[in-house]
């Protein structure tokens, strides 16, 4: 039978990729739509969509977000069209005409109740009809929408994945599918042992248990009252098991403390910081990002601590000192901690990692000091179980990730940096939350909001006249590369801040071994008649690490990063049954003139491959200096002259250039 009219079909989804991510759009959001679902064979289409993903006809990650966004739409429609016609719209067609698919969604909808929106998404018959069943039955908006967006984040890759797998696996071993279907099996009764454990074992003996702890030190309190009032902070965090709000108070302190840990071991700035700045600085403009200079102010020290003053004295004005030492204690404590953390983690500089990075400083003592300070007068304005309590928790919780979010977009923080201080401020702040929560009767200070608001906007129109101009001028300068001739190029020392950008990757983790001032074209040649090779980059290579004898020539090698980006060339060598070379090329972030020539910033390792289960174990090793040698003289084009120098890389420059 002839199958070309199939090519045809894939060689055009492959030319329009937009039409694509609309069509998986489209289906996922039928898939949540109430009877929608019903009608259109959603998980067929997604299994396909997922199996052009896996053979290559189609991109990852726009299907993922597509999928995402189908999925979080489609049940939030469902849910909105219950919640505005409650049980009219069983009578309504085309929804009467399905009585046996409502009927289960009720059975399931009462036996699971908010669980039914994660499971139901997961089985055929009442996938659109539980959104729509929840709405009327008048579940809360807010609720609904957590569960929905994170069981859509779960949903888009479980039904792409087995059409990825299955398209990828055409391509390789059999045995490949076996091992992912055993790993993923093995990940799904870890993840729902662990589940369980925590929802039915830990949670309640944590809640009892600090319920408890916190009644027994109240009691002892009465016979000790000075100790009771030093310890009150560690009993109001015991009795914080107690409530929803409480876990999210030790949910933050255990974020802090986990990034903490990781800043300790490996240091900053993470790759997920230099990926946002990677993509910041080259996707958006400066316009764009001028929008957000303003809020970043908010994080500025000259800005909040006139908010922090105007409000003490009014508090302390009003007679009420205790209130006053509370907010002066509490923002204070999240300023000085933060800088404390980052002293001691060693993670404090106060010269930028390269051209146009931020400073590193986790946790951010700015935003540790503003998140305190915004949410500790929230609570302070009013009591905790008062008819303004969720009106000043959405206020104090936006303000402080608008300033954050802002102070990354415009480059004063890195990620992890500004995610730390939003941390430790919550935990700090939370403080006051707590011992409010266990003395309603103090009056609140209504007016306290309006009076550190009204300083703050003040201080930011002041210091945005002064400060605009600097910051879109700080823009420009990361956004533009350096030019060099090469001359210059060859005259930049190790020491210097662009000799140091020109000589580390992975954050200034790994050393660049190479400098090639080449065109690509003439690079990719030259590599091809020295035996180099391109590994699969696509899911068929990542595949192969799941291979019993993976093909070590076409596997992917192990990633490494320049400021978030993988690199724009790799190639790899094979030298024996498990070992090979691998050479990564990124574009050097500077612009060459009077040249047509480009500098790569390239390395070379030496990658070990051990067959293993369910994954491939690779050792990568540095290769000595005899070695890189070797594989440098191996690599040179006539022409090409090999410079070394003391403390740089090996610089390959054509000998016309240095004429």
């Amino acid at each position: 039978m002839d199958f070309s009219w199939a090519h045809g079909i894939l060689d055009w989804l492959s030319a329009n990729p937009g039409w694509t991510t609309a069509f998986i759009f489209f289906v996922a959001l039928c898939e949540g739509v109430v009877v929608a679902g019903l009608v259109v064979p959603g998980a067929t289409l997604l299994f396909v969509a997922g199996a052009l993903v896996g053979t290559g006809h189609v991109e990852l990650w726009p299907s993922l977000i597509a999928a995402f966004f189908g999925a979080f739409i489609g049940d939030s429609i469902s849910y909105l069209l219950g919640k505005h016609y409650g049980d009219r719209l069983r009578t309504y067609w085309p929804l009467r005409r399905y009585p046996r698919a409502l009927a289960k969604g009720d059975e399931f909808f009462a036996a699971h109740g908010g669980k039914s929106l994660v499971f139901g998404r997961f089985v055929g018959p009442v996938r659109g009809i539980i959104p729509a069943i929840a709405g009327m039955m008048g579940m809360p908006p807010r609720p609904f929408f957590i569960v929905n967006f994170f069981s859509a984040l779960f949903w888009a890759p479980a039904y792409l994945l087995p059409g990825m797998v299955f398209g990828a696996s055409l391509a390789v071993a059999a045995s490949v599918a076996v091992r992912l279907v055993a790993l993923l099996l093995l990940v799904l009764v870890i993840a729902w042992g662990g589940w369980w454990l925590i929802a039915n074992v830990l949670a309640p003996r944590l809640r009892s248990s600090g319920a408890l702890i916190a009644w027994r030190a109240r009691n002892w309190g009465r016979y000790h009252p000075l100790a009771a009032q030093a310890l009150s902070g560690p009993r109001y965090a015991l009795r914080a098991f107690s409530y929803s709000a409480g876990w999210v108070w030790w949910a933050a302190l255990a974020g802090l403390v986990a990034l903490a840990i990781y800043q300790a071991v490996l240091g900053g700035p993470t790759l997920l910081d230099e990926a946002l700045l990677g993509a910041l600085v080259t996707y958006t403009s400066v316009e764009l990002r001028g929008f957000f200079i303003l809020p970043s102010l908010l994080l500025e020290p000259t800005v909040w601590v006139p908010a922090l003053l105007g409000g003490v004295l009014w508090v302390a004005g009003g007679g009420r000192w205790r209130g006053a030492l509370v907010l002066v204690l509490i923002v204070s404590a999240s300023a000085l901690v933060a800088v404390l953390m980052g002293l001691g983690l060693s993670n404090w500089s106060t010269i930028p990692l390269y051209r146009g990075a931020p400073l590193l400083g986790f946790p951010s003592p700015e935003v540790a000091g503003f998140t305190s300070l915004v949410l500790a007068v929230g609570v302070l304005a009013t009591v905790v179980y008062g008819p303004l309590r969720w009106p000043v928790l959405i206020v104090g919780v936006i303000i402080p990730l608008l300033a954050a979010l802002s102070g990354v977009i415009v480059g004063r923080l890195w990620f992890v940096d500004a995610l730390g201080g939003l941390l430790l401020g919550v935990v700090m702040a939370g403080l006051v939350i707590m011992a409010r929560s266990s003395a309603q009767r103090r009056l609140p200070e209504r007016t306290l909001p309006a009076i550190v608001a009204g300083v703050l906007v003040a201080a930011v129109a002041f210091k945005g006249v002064t400060a605009l101009p600097d910051e879109r001028e700080r823009f420009v300068v990361q956004a533009q590369a350096p030019q060099l001739t090469t001359d210059e190029w060859l005259e930049v020392g190790p020491a210097e801040s662009l000799g140091r950008e020109l000589r580390w990757l992975d954050g200034g983790r790994r050393p660049v071994d190479i400098q090639w001032l080449a065109e690509i074209e003439a690079i990719k040649e030259c590599l091809e008649q020295a035996g180099w090779v391109e590994p699969d980059r696509r899911l068929h290579g990542v595949l192969r690490w799941f291979q019993p004898d993976p093909e070590v020539e076409k596997m992917l090698p192990v990633a490494r990063w320049h400021r978030g980006r993988l690199p724009d060339l790799i190639r790899v060598q094979q030298i024996g049954d498990d070992q090979r070379l691998v050479l990564r090329l990124w574009l050097a972030p500077v612009e060459m003139v009077e040249t047509d020539k480009q500098v790569w910033l390239t390395t070379l390792e030496l990658e070990t491959v051990h067959s293993r289960w369910p994954v491939a174990n690779v050792k990568s090793e540095q290769l000595s200096l005899v070695q890189r040698q070797a594989a440098v003289n191996d690599m040179l084009r006539a022409g090409d002259v090999p410079i070394l120098e003391p403390g740089q890389p090996v610089r390959i420059v054509p000998l016309q250039a240095l004429q």
